[in-house]
């Protein structure tokens, strides 16, 4: 009797009691990414960003990317390069420049996020960022060195 008593009031409490208290007591997955301000990937003797984007354009588009946007007053671009015309899988780079706070009309930092684009499995949202392969990092690398030298070259 005891017993059933228990399970009656067991059965109780769980309908009464609102389920939010037990689903935001989950426990939730570890994000890798570093809570940081992300670094500039070189520096580059620059007077103005209008001219550096454009010879950083200039860089993206002869490694077969196409600029999806450019904001020159501000130092910011876009651009993708699909797998082929159709394809939905691109690599994307977003690149913004800032201005040297000592220097800001002689010297401008370069900063480059770099990412992999795919359909997913159960996304209606479209291509998703997705984790890169070795492959696809050293494309990646490739990109960066070629923004680094051209940095270096003026």
């Amino acid at each position: 009797m005891r017993s059933l008593l228990m399970d009656l009031t067991l059965v109780v409490a769980c309908v009464v009691l609102p389920a939010t208290p037990l689903l935001a007591q989950q426990v939730r997955l570890k994000d890798p990414t570093p809570f940081e301000r992300p670094k500039h990937i070189t520096a580059i003797a620059s007077a103005s960003n209008r001219e550096t984007l454009t010879q950083l354009q200039d860089v993206l588009t002869a490694r077969g990317y196409t600029i999806v946007s450019i904001e020159r007053d501000s130092g910011e671009l876009s651009a993708i390069k699909r797998d082929s015309p159709s394809s939905p899988k691109s690599d994307r780079v977003l690149m913004w420049l800032e201005r040297d706070p000592g220097k800001p009309g002689e010297r401008a930092y370069i900063y480059l996020l770099y990412g992999r684009f795919e359909p997913f499995v159960g996304s209606t949202e479209g291509p998703v960022r997705v984790r890169m392969y070795d492959y696809e990092l050293a494309r990646m690398t490739a990109l960066q060195d070629a923004v680094i030298a051209f940095a270096n070259s003026r």
